[in-house]
Order: structure tokens, then sequence, then C-alpha cells
């Protein structure tokens, strides 16, 4: 279940978007497309993690598009690394 291959790929850049995009629909009150984007994701994030993994996950990629956005780069380096820890890498 765990492949460690989504650091190598645009499946990291993939799921930051998902997580962008279910914030911004957040912010423009559109709750539908927010629990879409989330169901999306966790479903997506399971190539990656497990079942009981992916909602942890799904928050690391959130937080990791927080500090990309802002230009913080020690702190999305540290989000990547817990996202490292969590698929056992």
């Amino acid at each position: 279940m765990q492949d460690y291959s989504l650091f190598e790929t645009t499946n990291f850049n993939h799921f930051l978007e998902l997580v962008r995009g279910m914030k911004d629909a957040a912010s423009a009150g559109h709750f539908g497309a927010v629990q879409a984007g989330y169901r999306q994701a966790l479903y997506e994030s399971r190539e990656y993690f497990s079942g009981s993994e992916a909602p942890r996950a799904i928050s690391y990629f959130s937080l990791a598009e927080f500090y990309r956005n802002k230009g913080d780069e020690p702190g999305f380096n540290k989000v990547k690394s817990l996202l490292q820890d969590l698929l056992g890498v």
C-alpha cells in the first residue's frame, strides 16, 4: 500500500492543489465542494497511505500548502518530513 515514490512524482503537487481547492471552496462558502474535495483527496491518498493514515496525511498536505503559499521553506520542509515519517521513509 505504501508507495515511497510520492515525492518523486507530480502527485505531491497534485495533493497540495487539492487541499488548496478545498480551502478556496471553503472561503467561498461552497461546503459541498469542500466535502467532495476531501473525499477525493482521501481516496487518492490511499495509494500511498493506509486508511487510518490518510486523514492525517491530508492534514499534513494542508499544512504543507499553507507553508508553501506563505513562502516559509523551513515550515514546508518540516511538514514534508512529517509526511515522509508517515510513509516510513
